[in-house]
C-alpha cells in the first residue's frame, strides 16, 4: 500500500499482532505543506488497515477488545468511533482488511 499522509490525519496497518504506524507530514492541503513523501507499507492478505482524521484519540488498541480484530471493517470502526471520538471534532474512520 503507497500512502502520503498530511496533516492531523493517522494510519496504522494491523498485522501479525503487531501494529504499524504510518508517516503523516505536518500541514495543511492546499494551504501548507512543506513536503509530501509517499511511503510503501505491506499490507498482506489478513492485514487490517485504520486510517482515521484527528478526531479520534491515538491511544486505542484493538487488542483490548476480544475478537473484534477478526469481525468485520464496519464494526470495527464503529467501535473507535464510539469509545475514542472526541466529541468537540468531526472524525473520519476508515477500516479497510
Amino acid at each position: 500500500m503507497d500512502y502520503a499522509g498530511l496533516g492531523n490525519i493517522a494510519g496504522a496497518v494491523l498485522a501479525d499482532g503487531r501494529m504499524r504506524h504510518m508517516v503523516s507530514h505536518n500541514g495543511i492541503a492546499g494551504h501548507e505543506a512543506r513536503r509530501l513523501n509517499e511511503f510503501s507499507y505491506p499490507w498482506p492478505d489478513g492485514a487490517l488497515v485504520v486510517l482515521h482524521s484527528d478526531g479520534l484519540g491515538t491511544h486505542w488498541d484493538l487488542g483490548r477488545y476480544s475478537g473484534l480484530i477478526q469481525r468485520e471493517p464496519s464494526l470495527i470502526a464503529g467501535v473507535l468511533y464510539r469509545d475514542f471520538a472526541r466529541r468537540r471534532d468531526d472524525v473520519v474512520v476508515v477500516v479497510a482488511r
